[in-house]
């Protein structure tokens, strides 16, 4: 498990104590518990099931853990399981960027989890990735998840107005970017 404990920001408690690593077949109760839960799914992407079943929580894990190297991990606090980050890696021409997605059950809101996770994740990318750039589209009704990117380093783009459909509301995406400075001038994959 990364630990991100030796940046010199203000909160080391929330650091040290967030992590992320590879899900398994034991996080299946606490995934379901969690993610079962209209107030998490409203913020995500209609594949994200309502209700969130044990079946729901044992097929992604399953898939997670499929053949290749996953790119969908637990966030974790305290050693506990407290949610979800991933990235789904463009294809062809977009074969050097990516989509994170992340979401914390909803005890874990409002603590400064998610930011330190996207910091971590973000950094785990480059630095084990082809990735050079990661962007994510966040419904604009999401101000939390926005200020969540912000404080991630991630740069505000901007929106595509009404352009998604959410529980039956057109509603608009806010997109953001995080590029990999360091290695921009690599060879190209």
């Amino acid at each position: 498990m990364r630990t991100l404990n030796d940046r010199g920001d203000s909160d080391r408690a929330v650091h040290s104590r967030t992590g992320f690593r590879p899900w398994t077949m034991d996080d299946i109760p606490e995934l379901a518990r969690l993610a079962d839960d209209p107030q998490v799914a409203a913020n995500l992407r209609d594949g994200f099931p309502v209700p969130y079943t044990v079946q729901d929580a044992e097929q992604f894990i399953r898939s997670s853990m499929g053949d290749g190297p996953s790119m969908n991990y637990a966030i974790t606090f305290d050693g506990r399981t407290a949610g979800g980050i991933g990235v789904v890696p463009g294809q062809d021409v977009h074969r050097i960027s990516g989509e994170i997605g992340y979401w914390l059950g909803r005890e874990y809101w409002g603590r400064g989890i998610a930011t330190q996770a996207v910091i971590m994740f973000s950094e785990f990318i480059f630095a084990t990735t082809p990735l050079l750039h990661l962007h994510a589209g966040l419904f604009s009704t999401n101000p939390a998840s926005s200020r969540v990117l912000l404080k991630a380093g991630y740069r505000y783009i901007g929106r595509m107005t009404d352009c998604a459909v959410k529980n039956g509301r057109v509603i608009s995406l806010d997109l953001y970017e995080l590029c990999a400075d360091q290695r921009k001038n690599a060879a190209m994959p």
